[in-house]
């Protein structure tokens, strides 16, 4: 009997310990080789019987970004037999110096092995280690404005650097030598760009150089005290995690169609309002001056600029974006970003005019980089003398495509990245005003349904779709119990720009939807009859 006890607790004792969760991490080592490799992934895989739960994951934050194809709010599981995938980019890679070439990331986990180890070799850095000083006073109506959060955008899109003003209002940072818009703000005080600007997009860029110093001050404005905010949170559209880093700009106007039509006014801008996103990854604009309706832009490290949109399609364009009525205090209005990985070291630059008028600057507008097969990879801002720098492309062929709200779309013709050509200058985007009856140029793209005009409508409204190639289209409006009321288009389409009327007369008000189906894709626009 003593014998069969010993052997019971001896098959439970192995049984227990082959129970278990296992982390192997592949590859053991991460290898940065030059500034167009600055993205390495890594996979985690459970090879045990039980779940595996990641606890957390020990790395400097200042070099390094990570993000999961999972939702990585720690802890998080990993089924057995199952893998998580990780990029690991190289952020700080201004900042590197020779003693920082070797590295390790400690993975901690309930597994065997409850520290697992990755270690990261970098096989080039900033022997110089340039650097500069950038530094200034943050104040409002003369008195000084103690811990203002200031935040150093590189390029004038990537924060790569914060600091906080003291109580006499100063601040001072050492950064990296290179061009920067800078940030500042306070609860009861709206967020200001230099140069009194009061967004990244129209915001005056400083040029910080070796061993010098330069000096930024701002002077806030107190909030005014409205019933008009708007919040919400920004998410990664591939994971759901929400990201604890971004600037969300509301800007106002009310919807205007990819294709303006002659002697259409397009409303003035006449506000825009900005906010730093929180560590829970949650945005709020409050103090909104005047009711009216606004686009909602985020804008976010590794992400790609992104538009609010009702139905969670994340648009990167603003002829597909909604607009919201800020009226009131309106919560949860969440942005899911699409991943940018355009971690290379190639530069494009030139300059944003006006066609007709080469003398015309324009300043304000988005300028992003399209790959071949139309994935947006990253942007910036033209400057106020209409000049954009194009930073961080990686080997391949591209397409400039520069935006700004009620104007068409300026395209360039491709252009190539290569390990022969890193730096491409003298791209001029020429903008078609907006009430100019010219065509933009039109590179093939995927087909797209944009947002109807005008919307709310009453009785009648304008729907315009793009098709690359000819296809089977159906086009109808449906209701929200789904019936289909009215068939605007049920047949075959060559490529092209379409523009269609639906009349409302005989319904009631209320939401409808526009569905288009091809043989290949279905999109679905709400718009709104107010009668």
């Amino acid at each position: 009997m003593r014998l069969l006890t010993t052997g019971v607790l001896i098959v439970i004792f192995c049984l227990s310990i082959k129970a278990q969760p296992h982390l192997e991490v592949y590859p053991s080592e991460l290898e940065f080789t030059d500034i167009f490799h600055r993205l390495q992934n890594a996979y985690f895989i459970n090879s045990g019987n039980q779940p595996l739960s990641i606890d957390s994951i020990a790395y400097n934050s200042n070099f390094y970004f990570v993000r999961f194809n999972v939702n990585w709010r720690y802890p998080f599981v990993i089924q057995p037999n199952d893998t998580v995938k990780m990029d690991c980019i190289l952020a700080g890679y201004l900042n590197y110096t020779s003693s920082d070439t070797l590295d390790t990331l400690l993975i901690y986990n309930n597994g065997i092995s409850p520290q697992e180890l990755l270690n990261v070799k970098i096989d080039y850095y900033n022997s110089e280690h340039y650097h500069g000083i950038l530094q200034g006073n943050i104040s409002s109506d003369g008195s000084p404005v103690q811990n203002a959060d200031v935040y150093f955008l590189y390029g004038g899109n990537f924060v790569i650097a914060q600091a906080k003003s003291d109580i006499y209002g100063n601040y001072v940072a050492q950064l990296p030598v290179g061009n920067y818009s800078v940030a500042a703000g306070r609860d009861s005080f709206y967020i200001s760009f230099y140069d009194q600007r009061s967004d990244p997009l129209s915001a005056t860029q400083v040029f910080v150089d070796t061993n010098g110093t330069t000096t930024v001050d701002f002077n806030l404005e107190r909030k005014a005290v409205t019933q008009y905010s708007v919040s919400g949170k920004i998410y990664d559209s591939v994971s759901n995690y929400s990201l604890n880093k971004g600037i969300v700009i509301v800007r106002s106007g009310t919807h205007t169609p990819y294709k303006v039509k002659p002697n259409n006014n397009i409303p003035g801008i006449t506000r825009t309002y900005a906010a730093f996103v929180n560590a829970d990854g949650v945005y709020n604009i409050d103090d909104i001056i005047d009711a009216g309706y606004y686009y909602i832009q985020s804008f976010s490290d590794y992400f790609v600029p992104t538009y609010y949109d009702s139905l969670g399609q994340y648009p990167s364009f603003w002829q597909t974006a909604d607009t919201v009525y800020i009226g009131s205090h309106l919560i949860g209005l969440n942005i899911n970003m699409p991943r940018d990985s355009s971690l290379g070291g190639g530069i494009i630059s030139g300059t944003v005019q006006v066609i007709g008028n080469r003398d015309s600057i324009l300043t304000g507008a988005i300028v992003y980089a399209r790959s071949v097969d139309n994935n947006l990879i990253t942007y910036a801002f033209s400057q106020n003398d209409g000049s954009f720098r194009e930073n961080f492309l990686p080997y391949g062929s591209y397409y400039l495509v520069a935006q700004k709200i009620g104007y068409k779309d300026a395209v360039s013709d491709k252009i190539i990245i290569d390990s022969s050509t890193t730096n491409v200058g003298d791209i001029h985007l020429l903008f078609i005003p907006p009430n100019s009856v010219r065509d933009p140029k039109i590179i093939p793209d995927k087909i797209e349904l944009y947002q109807n005009y005008p919307n709310p409508f009453n009785p009648s409204t304008t729907i315009e779709f793009n098709l690359p190639v000819g296809t089977n289209v159906t086009l109808k409006i449906i209701n929200i119990l789904g019936q289909t009321v009215s068939v605007l288009q049920d047949g075959f389409l060559s490529a092209g720009r379409y523009k269609m009327q639906f009349d409302a007369k005989g319904l009631s008000s209320g939401v409808y939807f526009v569905s288009l189906i091809s043989n290949t894709t279905s999109l679905v626009r709400k718009i709104i009859l107010l009668k």
